[in-house]
C-alpha cells in the first residue's frame, strides 16, 4: 500500500491534469485518465488547485468550471485542436464564425467518402433539433 495517494485537507481543491484539463473518465479498473490527453493522475502530471466559484482559466490557474464553456472557447478550441491530432482521426471540420469551413477527410473511395457523409449527418443530430 505504499501508492496510496493522500488527499488534501478538506477544503474545495480540484485535481488538475499537466495539459490544464479537469475532466477525468473513470475506469473499470479504478483509475482515472484525463478526457483531454489521456494521461492517469500523478503528481508527476498534474496536482491539486484551490477551486473558487467563478475561477476562470487564467495562466497556470485551473478552471473550477468543468462543465461550462463561460471562459469563452478557449478550451474547447484546445480540446479539437488535441482530438485532431491524434493519429487516428481520418475526418476533421472547422468553420469560422465567417461561414468559411475546412474539412478535411481521409476518403479515398466511395465507401470512404459515404462513411464520411455518414458520420458528418451523425454530427448535425448531435446539434439538436432545428427549433
Amino acid at each position: 500500500m505504499s501508492d496510496v495517494v493522500r488527499f488534501p485537507e478538506a477544503k474545495t481543491v480540484i485535481w488538475v491534469c499537466g495539459c490544464g484539463c479537469t475532466s477525468f473518465e473513470l475506469l473499470g479498473d479504478l483509475t482515472a485518465r484525463c478526457v483531454l490527453c489521456g494521461a492517469k493522475p500523478t503528481t508527476e502530471v498534474g496536482g491539486w488547485f484551490p477551486s473558487e466559484k467563478g475561477q476562470a482559466w487564467i495562466g497556470d490557474l485551473p478552471t473550477s468550471e468543468v462543465a461550462s464553456n463561460e471562459d469563452g472557447t478557449g478550451f474547447m478550441r484546445r480540446l479539437a485542436s488535441r482530438r485532431a491530432a491524434q493519429e487516428n482521426v481520418v475526418l476533421t471540420l472547422a468553420c469560422e464564425d465567417t461561414g468559411r469551413l475546412h474539412l478535411w477527410a481521409d476518403a479515398h473511395d466511395e465507401e470512404q467518402r459515404q462513411w464520411a457523409r455518414d458520420r458528418l449527418a451523425s454530427a448535425i443530430e448531435m446539434l439538436g433539433p432545428k427549433e
